[in-house]
């Protein structure tokens, strides 16, 4: 599913803007309101960005992190 987090330490760095997520501002806590309320009335917008985040997902799997950890084994 599309992430609604804040801009806290490195979060937004895993989140693509308006493609997998969105992050806002914790002093504006309306804007959670509004993406939550965006993604509630829009199921394409929804559906869309649950693609995305799936295929954003991959790049963090078992198979992505065996990749890099074993060649230090």
């Amino acid at each position: 599913i599309p992430v609604i987090t804040t801009n806290w330490k490195d979060l937004p760095e895993f989140i693509e803007e308006g493609r997998t997520g969105y992050v806002y501002n914790i002093e504006k806590e309306d804007e959670m309101y509004g993406f939550v309320s965006s993604l509630h009335n829009n199921r394409e917008l929804l559906n869309t960005m649950k693609l995305a985040a799936h295929d954003k997902s991959q790049e963090y799997s078992a198979e992505k992190a065996w990749e890099i950890i074993k060649k230090y084994i």
